[in-house]
């Protein structure tokens, strides 16, 4: 005799009421709802970028004093985590501001990592998290807000650095 799910909840209840899904549940549904505004946000700026060109932000703050000549500033993420993967191993990951430049991916956290936009060989998301191959073999992962337009911003940028 197969049992009913519904036998143990109370009566009048469902198994789609809020104080019956577990935190599990309840955060895979804003989780979706993220990655739905996130890819929306990443096409509708993919076309904007095309036709109009990625947006300049004036530095300030500890990026200020990082920016080299020309370099603009595009986009930043804070918080931003940034784990780095080399041949040896990960490498313990931090929390600080992520900055997007005409040049390169800049994290100001307890210390300063940057790459240079040439360096980067692929860029995907998995989850919510932002995944970067650079040409020397290692690999940094982002921990950011909107992966996606992050994603697009940067290759924008690269196909912008590469003309």
């Amino acid at each position: 005799m197969q049992q009913r799910d519904d036998a143990v909840l109370p009566a009048g209840r469902t198994d789609t009421d809020d104080e019956e899904v577990g935190p599990a549940l309840r955060d895979a549904g804003a989780v979706v709802s993220r990655t739905e505004a996130d890819e929306a946000a990443a096409a509708q700026a993919r076309l904007r970028y095309e036709a109009e060109g990625l947006p300049t932000l004036a530095p300030d703050g500890a990026i200020a004093g990082e920016l080299r000549g020309d370099e603009l500033l595009h986009a930043q993420r804070s918080p931003a985590m940034l784990n780095r993967l080399d041949g040896a191993g990960t490498l313990p990951g931090y929390a600080g501001t992520l900055s997007l430049t005409s040049r390169r991916l800049i994290h100001i956290g307890h210390v300063t990592f940057s790459v240079s936009l040439a360096q980067i060989d692929e860029l995907s998301v998995v989850g919510e998290r932002l995944l970067v191959t650079l040409s020397s073999a290692e690999g940094v992962s982002l921990d950011v807000a909107g992966p996606r337009l992050l994603r697009v911003m940067i290759g924008m940028a690269r196909k912008t650095a590469t003309r």
